[in-house]
């Protein structure tokens, strides 16, 4: 590693177990892996749901209601608006727990 590196965010991030390395230095990773993995990334972000659209949660104790789709939260994660007690509430549930009305 380079001296002065700071490692500490990369490592924090979420699934990252450790950073591959020999002899105490990162592994060079090929520009066109790079280059895939980021294509793929952005297809996959590019949302099944558009805002505002009408969607069902499966599962998570919200179990057939309705909500309103708003955004995704990171990869795995979505950002739904309910209609809890009379008042429209956001709340965050895995992607996996929603479908298409």
């Amino acid at each position: 590693m380079p001296v002065g590196s700071n490692w500490a965010p990369l490592r924090s991030t979420r699934g990252v177990a450790r950073i591959v390395a020999f002899g105490g230095r990162p592994l060079a990773v090929a520009d066109d892996l790079i280059e895939t993995l980021q294509s793929r990334v952005k297809t996959q972000l590019i949302s099944q749901f558009t805002p505002g659209e009408h969607v069902v949660i499966k599962d998570h104790g919200f179990e057939g209601i309705e909500s309103i789709f708003m955004a995704m939260e990171g990869d795995e994660r979505v950002i739904l608006l309910i209609n809890l007690l009379n008042r429209q509430q956001q709340i965050s549930l895995p992607l996996a727990s929603i479908a298409s009305r």
